[in-house]
């Protein structure tokens, strides 16, 4: 590997990353669900991918793991990551239901880039009225609405009356776009002639190439180093940060 200027220092070449967004390589995925009783855990579902490279490795969020299938789980919906030997992933989100008790779906809002503009409504079927909901363990409440949410997590908590209860992890974004906000100013400002146009690495002239160096370009841009003509205006370095902050969607 040789040593580069980037970003207005010195970085090291890196062979052109896999793209992992080529039709050939995509990973696709399927789940089978077995729903869980009211208050046990007994749910379980298996999730079967293919495309990619064909070794994978599935995580719900406590590492990963050579099988797709994962089970004991209480009703609620899981976050499924899968990778190839490649290292590219893709997630699906699994839902495993209360077989006899209440069950959600949720609705989000977008924060906004650095305001509290978001929001979660929660509606609940199923089990026995009345309903309350509970936000990241704060107070019940008999509204499913939440409002004045920051970007982030948020883990939701639904009861009915015979204490049934399902939990769901939420994330609240900026709504940053990248074909709309990020792009322009990457493309104009740094995949330019002499810079990360080619001759220069990364070449930020592809989007893969930006993703795969979205939490650096981040880092440089906040700190003014990028470009090196001169710093960004701070509209413009806030969002880049909400947009990597949301996980630098190809949105």
């Amino acid at each position: 590997m040789m040593a580069l200027s980037i970003y207005g220092c010195e970085y090291e070449r890196l062979e052109p990353p896999i793209d992992c967004a080529s039709e050939n390589l995509g990973l696709e995925l399927v789940s089978v669900v077995q729903d869980a009783n009211c208050g046990l855990t007994d749910g379980a579902f298996e999730v079967v991918a293919t495309g990619g490279d064909g070794v994978y490795e599935y995580s719900i969020g406590d590492g990963f793991q050579t099988s797709g299938a994962f089970s004991n789980l209480a009703a609620g919906t899981y976050s499924v990551t899968v990778s190839d030997g490649n290292a590219c992933t893709t997630s699906l989100f699994v839902p495993v239901q209360n077989q006899d008790g209440i069950n959600i779906s949720v609705a989000t809002r977008d924060a906004g880039c650095g305001t509290e503009n978001g929001q979660i409504t929660i509606s609940a079927t199923g089990g026995e009225m009345p309903y309350s909901f509970r936000l990241n363990g704060g107070n019940s409440i008999s509204s499913g609405l939440f409002d004045g949410l920051a970007g982030g997590e948020y883990e939701i908590l639904a009861v009915d009356n015979s204490g049934c209860e399902v939990t769901q992890t939420i994330t609240i974004l900026s709504g940053i776009s990248y074909q709309s906000s990020v792009s322009s100013i990457i493309q104009t400002n740094c995949a330019v002639s002499g810079c990360h146009a080619g001759s220069i690495s990364p070449d930020l002239r592809s989007f893969d190439n930006i993703q795969q160096y979205a939490d650096r370009i981040k880092a440089r841009t906040g700190a003014q180093t990028m470009p090196p003509s001169g710093a960004l205006p701070q509209s413009e370095i806030d969002a880049i940060a909400c947009w990597v902050e949301d996980g630098a969607l190809d949105n």
